[in-house]
């Protein structure tokens, strides 16, 4: 049986998959016909909370890494920083296409702000394609980005503190 973590983790997992699938749709759709962008809006809209709340979830599993390596928060206020290193060893719970994935949708990030650059949208101007194709595709990839942590958190065996071993205290 899983942990009420867990399965919000796994909850969290699929809602990411769901999301930045939904934000593909909307672009493809989008660049091919434009009268779709305004069925777009509500779409992109939830996608962004589903952002919002991986990123919520993200920032707390960065946390509790932290704390299960013994990191504590400098008297300055600054830190503690988890490290490339620290995360890659978490993510050995994340399925490999997962991983794949969030290397492609980084530079699908790079690819949307060379052609799209900032997208910028106000209640005052209509929501046209350029708006839905540009906000899915970052969404899109920032949701791609945040799913392998949040896999591997929820197929990992126990707690990072159960872990610590593999994570990276007991390596020299």
């Amino acid at each position: 049986m899983l942990s009420a973590k867990k399965q919000q983790l796994a909850t969290a997992d699929r809602i990411a998959i769901v999301a930045s699938t939904a934000c593909m749709l909307v672009a493809l759709l989008c660049s091919v016909d434009e009268s779709f962008s305004k069925l777009a809006l509500p779409v992109v809209l939830i996608a962004f909370g589903a952002v919002f709340y991986l990123a919520l979830l993200t920032a707390g599993l960065t946390t509790e890494l932290n704390s299960a390596l013994g990191k504590l928060p400098s008297t300055s206020g600054e830190g503690p920083y988890t490290t490339i290193a620290e995360i890659r060893r978490q993510l050995r719970w994340s399925p490999r296409s997962y991983r794949v994935a969030a290397l492609g949708a980084i530079a699908g990030i790079l690819v949307t702000a060379g052609v799209f650059g900032a997208v910028c949208w106000t209640t005052s101007e209509p929501f046209t394609s350029r708006h839905a194709v540009g906000s899915s595709l970052y969404l899109f990839c920032i949701l791609i980005v945040e799913l392998p942590l949040i896999a591997s958190a929820s197929r990992m065996p126990g707690t990072f503190k159960e872990n610590i071993s593999l994570l990276g205290q007991g390596d020299a």
